[in-house]
């Protein structure tokens, strides 16, 4: 069962996102070394952001673009990557489809991120294009890989 996260939900979101293992792939050279240990409410408390659960070892921030279009953010622990992973990742796309007036869901993966690439593929979404030079980790500038998935594909 998905789960829409709210403030009570704080502590597992934070958990996850601050987590060693998922921390340093969503952070860039502007955001601090370690992760904000009062990372605010704000987006768990904004009407158009949806932040869905469908575990406890997950989190999918879905931001909008427009009405129509969302970026996820996808945040899995280790214990529960695989095809726990892939059932989640497909079951929070179908969510979005069904609950929100989303009919594109995109991610921006770094070029570096080979994991997340494979990952995005296997839950259905395809590769669309590139930006260059976008993303600066350890002072190195990165490619990040545009990835997504229509309603009606999965």
């Amino acid at each position: 069962m998905i789960i829409q996260a709210t403030e009570k939900d704080f502590g597992v979101v934070h958990k996850i996102l601050s987590h060693k293992s998922i921390y340093p792939y969503i952070s860039d050279d502007y955001c601090p070394i370690e992760p904000i240990k009062d990372l605010g409410l704000d987006f768990l408390n904004n009407e158009y952001i949806k932040v869905l659960m469908p575990n406890e070892d997950s989190v999918f921030v879905f931001t909008p673009l427009s009405m129509n279009m969302y970026i996820v953010h996808t945040n899995v622990l280790p214990k529960s990557r695989g095809k726990v992973a892939i059932r989640a990742g497909k079951e929070v796309v179908r969510w979005m489809f069904k609950n929100t007036q989303c009919t594109s869901i995109i991610s921006f993966v770094p070029s570096w991120n080979k994991q997340t690439l494979i990952y995005g593929s296997l839950v259905g979404l395809k590769r669309i294009g590139i930006i260059e030079k976008s993303f600066k980790k350890n002072d190195i500038m990165y490619d990040q890989v545009i990835i997504g998935i229509m309603k009606g594909d999965l």
